[in-house]
């Protein structure tokens, strides 16, 4: 067993994510431009001028009398006129001159914010120019170059972010991206006469796999808990992409959206390990994990929304381990796992609602092992554990509503041992248990109601030895655990442990009406 997929083992590759109250804010950062006076606008520099003569003005009246006796009886003498009148047109002449220097000041501010305009857009060109070369070389300069562009103009770092995702967007394949831009034609004549033509399809840009690294690994740089600059505050948009041997592990994506919906990930690893998703939306709807191994180990997922809606999961190793969703929604409905294993050992759903309905678990083991379910509603309706071991084995179910209606667990072996099933509502009704074994033993029901109503108990042994059903401590009544309608289509059918059950404070095991002691 892999040790990601050990609950039990501690994983000190991986890196947590910080929260992001203790998370270091970036200063605000500002383009290349104008610093110092000519920074600052016309009215700005004209209305500090006026304040620091009026206050020079009334500096020297206050100081003048202080140092000249002035006789105030005698009145102004005409030479006083003349000089005040001198004064005032001088004063006016020089606010005249002030204001047209500043007019000046303001016409060369303009000009020269548009020439780093222009600057901004020549480098943007002559970057986006390199993307799109015919030589693999050339096209990793230009991602440099768009990056560079992005630190050194805040304002427009999306814009050339959006860029960099746009180009991962691009059709790519992987099995042809060694082929040269020019192929050879093949012809083989075979003893029998048939002539056999061979020929493959070339690359559109060749070698574009070391150009789409440069830019994840671009990327990641900037997204780390202490970049700088921090590109986190962006949205990224991957959606169709096709992305190869993907690393993003310890990046914090806190815009507004981060999209990879109909991504294919494929090689030999997806690594999101560490990874913190703070935006409002995070989706990986419809995305295609095809990669041999798959971690989200530890990651972090606090957004208002989070889906895998119809995500595939294949390849060798799919893992989730220690992963926290504490968004509002999780969304893992119609989702289908088939990689070999698919763990989420002591991973936490704190949201208020999370849902796998509709998901098909194929692979040969799933486990939820240790994993917590603490929001108000946990949705497995009508999922498939199909696998040959599937185990929540020490989950705690403790939200309102846990719900598995219309589940169905045909594996050779199913575990809830040692599960803690305490939240007000838990329910299997209609759920189809086929396989050899159900193990409840040792599990702990202690929410107000369990229901079991309409399951269809096909396997050979359900066993409920050791479990105990009580009331939690903010209650006064037990639990009711109900297999009304229970179906036993098989005689041989055995549901063990509740001939003698532990039944503390009040709790009851009924079957239609009556105690339920299961069947021998």
């Amino acid at each position: 067993m892999p040790a990601d997929d050990n609950p039990d083992l501690p994983d000190k590759r991986a890196r947590r994510p910080a929260s992001p109250r203790t998370a270091r804010k970036p200063k605000p950062e500002k383009d290349p431009g104008l610093r110092g006076l000519a920074s600052w606008s016309i009215w700005a520099v004209l209305l500090v001028t006026l304040l620091l003569g009026a206050g020079a003005v009334w500096g020297a009246y206050v100081g003048v009398g202080e140092l000249v006796e002035v006789d105030t009886e005698a009145g102004i003498t005409p030479a006083q006129r003349i000089t005040a009148a001198f004064a005032v047109a001088t004063a006016v002449g020089v606010l005249v001159a002030l204001v047209v220097n500043l007019r000046r000041q303001d016409v060369a501010e303009q000009s020269t914010k548009r020439e780093f305009d222009a600057v901004f857009t020549g480098r943007f060109a002559s970057a986006a120019a390199q993307l799109g070369g015919t030589s693999p070389a050339e096209r990793i300069a230009g991602v440099y170059a768009m990056a560079a562009l992005a630190d050194e103009h805040p304002t427009r770092r999306q814009q050339c972010v959006d860029v960099l995702c746009g180009y991962l967007r691009l059709p790519f394949d992987p099995a042809t991206d060694y082929l040269a831009d020019t192929s050879t034609t093949t012809t083989q004549v075979f003893h029998n006469g048939r002539t056999v033509v061979e020929h493959e399809k070339p690359a559109s840009k060749p070698f574009d796999q070391q150009v789409r690294e440069t830019v994840i690994t671009v990327v990641r740089e900037h997204t780390q808990q202490l970049a700088l600059p921090s590109w986190s505050h962006l949205n990224f948009n991957f959606a169709g992409s096709h992305l190869h041997n993907l690393d993003l592990d310890g990046s914090h994506f806190r815009g507004r959206h981060t999209k990879f919906e109909d991504v294919t990930f494929s090689g030999r690893r997806t690594e999101f390990r560490g990874t913190y998703f703070d935006g409002d939306f995070t989706s990986f709807r419809r995305a295609k994990f095809a990669a041999g191994q798959t971690r989200f180990v530890e990651a972090a997922f606090s957004g208002e929304r989070t889906s895998f809606h119809g995500a595939a999961f294949s390849g060798e190793h799919t893992s989730f381990n220690r992963a926290a969703f504490s968004g509002r929604d999780t969304s893992f409905d119609w989702a289908t796992f088939s990689a070999e294993h698919t763990a989420f050992n002591r991973a936490t759903f704190s949201g208020k609602d999370t849902r796998f309905d509709g998901a098909m678990f194929s692979g040969k083991d799933t486990r939820f092992g240790r994993a917590r379910f603490l929001g108000k509603y946990t949705s497995f309706d009508g999922a498939t554990f199909s696998g040959e071991f599937t185990s929540f084995a020490n989950a705690t179910l403790a939200g309102q509503t846990t719900s598995f209606d219309r589940a169905k667990f045909s594996g050779k072996t199913t575990s809830f041992y040692e599960a803690v099933i305490s939240g007000e509502y838990a329910s299997f009704d209609g759920a189809t248990f086929s396989g050899e074994y159900l193990s409840f033993d040792e599990a702990t029901f202690s929410g107000e109601y369990a229901s079991f109503e309409g399951a269809r108990i096909y396997g050979q042994t359900t066993s409920f030895d050791g479990a105990t059903f009580c009331a939690n401590r903010s209650r006064t009544s037990g639990v009711t655990v109900s297999f009304d309608g229970v179906i036993r289509p098989e005689h041989d059918t055995k549901i063990t442990g509740l001939a003698n059950p532990q039944l503390n404070d009040g709790a009851s095991v009924t079957r239609d009406g009556h105690s339920f002691h299961g069947w021998d």
